[in-house]
């Protein structure tokens, strides 16, 4: 029988700003030690005026 792997899940407003990419290695890190998948979720586009 195939063993389903654990998952979590990741919300994120800005996941290419430096802060949130470090915090993510982080959970990737730990995450892959406990044999665990991440799915990351983000908005698609940055409002008017943000860079």
């Amino acid at each position: 029988m195939c063993k389903i792997r654990k998952r979590i899940a990741i919300f994120m407003a800005q996941p290419d700003s430096q802060y949130q990419i470090e915090f993510l290695k982080g959970i990737n890190r730990e995450a892959f030690r406990l044999n665990y998948d991440t799915l990351l979720f983000s908005t698609a586009f940055k409002k008017r005026g943000e860079q």
